[in-house]
């Protein structure tokens, strides 16, 4: 809980400079894309735990009790019960956290960690060429992103029509 509220509360490049420079303080040397891969999975965990806290709990109260009628274990009801009609709930959300992490990645320049955004900086020094510059990294975010937004509207699309029946 703790955890959640704390990743969910921080700014991902604040996590980034405590992770990168903060930890040097007390003598904990981290590399730059492992402070990367930790502060941005720390806050995507986050996102994701409580997005399938949502899902356990949007699942039908009647549905763990009519399991517990038949017979079924705890175990059993998780398993074959609340994860299958949880993950159907979660999933359009997983994909727009997916969404959100890969954007946030261009933060990770910040800490040396080169990615998108600085090569493109790094193009614009040694060409002088800034338009052609950005168009060519917007044009990598949209092949990137677009696919992936497209994938997770339809999938939202698909689940509500499967719980409406249309």
């Amino acid at each position: 809980m703790v955890y959640v509220q704390i990743s969910r509360n921080v700014p991902v490049l604040v996590f980034l400079f405590f992770l990168y420079f903060g930890l040097v303080q007390i003598h904990i040397i981290l590399e730059a894309k492992l402070c990367a891969i930790l502060g941005l999975g720390m806050m995507g965990g986050a996102y994701m735990t409580e997005s399938f806290r949502a899902g356990l709990i949007a699942v039908d109260k009647v549905q763990i009790e009519s399991a517990r009628s038949i017979g079924l274990s705890p175990l059993q009801i998780l398993w074959h019960i609340l994860f299958p009609q949880a993950f159907a709930i979660v999933l359009p959300n997983m994909l727009s956290n997916a969404h959100a992490i890969l954007m946030e990645t261009a933060v990770c320049g910040f800490i040396a960690v080169p990615e998108l955004m600085c090569v493109t900086r790094d193009q614009i020094g040694m060409y002088y060429k800034t338009y052609e510059s950005f168009l060519m990294l917007t044009v990598s975010y949209v092949v990137l992103l677009l696919p992936l937004s497209l994938i997770a509207g339809y999938t939202e699309r698909r689940v509500r029509n499967a719980q409406f029946g249309r």
